[in-house]
């Protein structure tokens, strides 16, 4: 059993039986000798039967959605990380890179699934997928966007420190000198910072991320890239492949001759629970 569980069963595609002969098992590699099964259009021994049933009911449907979304999380962050660094340093958008990403990101997701696959997952990789892109968006336009509100602050600080022009002095009763009228000091209308509550700075931060996470998902459409386009699409559809539900049909147990003719003991087909 550990050689079956170090090297997993593939249902992507159905390989051929184990026809009239003695055949290797596809999970554990031994050689099937009496009985056999097939999983998937793949010939396996019982105890790798087991093992494929067995992990297709592992968890609950919210432990692994939960999984799901927490090792799409953290492979997410290493493909935008990936993602970015490559982009910082070449200045170009590298198709495979994209893949990369979806294939990091879709991994997860599945390994986090147990292998289910479904719309769910596959919904969950792409935008999971998406985030990871777009995420890469981000120092530049919050780095636009403080330019814009630090230039906005400077306007208004210009604006609000320019003095109202004083009114012409009129000569005082007995012809003396403007220069000996007393003068009264000038306004101080120079902007001061506001000292603002913590939980409002707090709530400030967390608002600008919010508008800038927005505008970097934006970006792609907005600056209509084709080939930024092209190669989020084709990221998006690697994550999406990756958490196909590929259904599971067990057939056997079949008897292993060594003879032309087919095999007996046949059962008639099952196919295995799907998740709800």
């Amino acid at each position: 059993m550990a050689d079956a569980e170090s090297e997993p069963l593939q249902f992507e595609e159905a390989e051929s039986g184990a026809g009239a002969g003695p055949a290797p098992c596809a999970g554990c590699k031994r050689l099937l000798d009496q009985q056999y099964f097939e999983v998937g259009g793949q010939v396996v021994c019982a105890s790798c039967r087991d093992a494929v049933l067995a992990s297709l009911d592992r968890g609950t449907p919210g432990l692994r959605f939960g999984r799901s979304v927490g090792l799409g999380l953290v492979a997410a962050a290493l493909g935008s990380a990936l993602y970015y660094a490559i982009r910082a340093a070449t200045g170009y958008e590298l198709g495979l890179i994209g893949v990369v990403v979806g294939l990091l990101v879709g991994g997860g997701v599945k390994r986090g699934s147990f292998g289910r696959g479904g719309g769910r997952y596959q919904a969950l990789a792409m935008v999971l997928t998406y985030c990871a892109i777009v995420t890469t968006y981000l120092p530049m336009v919050t780095q636009g966007m403080r330019g814009a509100f630090k230039q906005a602050g400077e306007n208004a600080s210009t604006a609000a420190a320019v003095p109202a022009p004083a009114p012409p002095a009129a000569l005082p009763l007995g012809g003396a000198e403007p220069s000996m009228v007393p003068k009264t000091a000038p306004p101080n209308n120079v902007a001061r910072p506001v000292d603002l509550p913590v939980w409002l700075r707090v709530v400030a931060t967390l608002l600008f991320y919010a508008v800038a996470f927005a505008l970097a998902c934006a970006m792609p459409f907005l600056a209509f890239d084709p080939m930024g386009l092209a190669i989020i699409a084709f990221s998006l559809w690697e994550a999406w492949k990756l958490n196909r539900r590929v259904p599971i049909v067990v057939r056997g147990p079949f008897q292993v001759v060594r003879t032309d003719a087919e095999p007996d003991g046949a059962c008639e087909p099952t196919v295995a629970a799907a998740e709800p």
